[in-house]
């Protein structure tokens, strides 16, 4: 059977502190980051869902790809990748959560632990490089993915680095949210191939 490419909607994004919560409904970039606002250390997470997929047990292979931001809106505002250890999670969401008010996923109670699961996480190591677009094996994750409340998607994923401290450290990816008018090739969008 050809392959499945599934249409990813924008990414919700979480990003807050022990103070503050500043979580955003959509964003242009999925992140995965801890950085400073004004001298305040914040964490950011993104939450990446897409339509409903028939039979996920049936799944042969998947992969999820994901290219660098030319030209970032968080970290240094320079470069997509930085910091000693920006290695990052792929983690299935396991818990219900409302797609069409994405902010209930990211009170300030739960962002940091919102319903994702360490069972067949993908560790995405660490790079040197300012820009590397990267082509993940997501096919165990895929076939435990389950819909939620009969909203027509599914949970989705979790991305988030692999160390919340206090150092600076960033993964900046293309969404295929454009405000503004910034839209790069179509190429650059993430995109999920799904193969039965």
């Amino acid at each position: 059977m050809d392959p499945k490419r599934i249409p990813l909607p924008p990414p919700q994004m979480g990003f807050r502190n022990e103070y503050e919560d500043r979580s955003e409904a959509y964003t242009r970039e999925i992140i995965a980051e801890n950085w400073t606002i004004n001298g305040k250390w914040f964490t950011f997470k993104s939450i990446l869902t897409f339509p409903y997929v028939n039979n996920p047990e049936l799944i042969k292979s998947a992969y999820l790809t994901l290219h660098s931001h030319l030209s970032p809106g968080e970290g240094n505002k320079v470069d997509a990748n930085s910091g000693p250890n920006n290695a990052f999670y792929i983690r299935r969401i396991d818990m219900d959560w409302d797609v069409y008010y994405p902010q209930t996923v990211t009170s300030k109670s739960d962002v940091y632990n919102f319903g994702s699961t360490s069972e067949d996480q993908v560790l995405v190591p660490h790079t040197n490089l300012k820009q590397l677009d990267i082509t993940v094996d997501v096919t165990a994750l895929m076939k435990k993915m389950k819909n939620v409340n009969a909203s027509g998607f599914m949970m989705g994923f979790m991305i988030e680095l692999k160390e919340s401290s206090k150092v600076l450290n960033t993964r900046i990816f293309y969404s295929n949210q454009y405000p503004d008018n910034i839209t790069p090739d179509v190429a650059k969008a993430p995109r999920l191939v799904i193969n039965y």
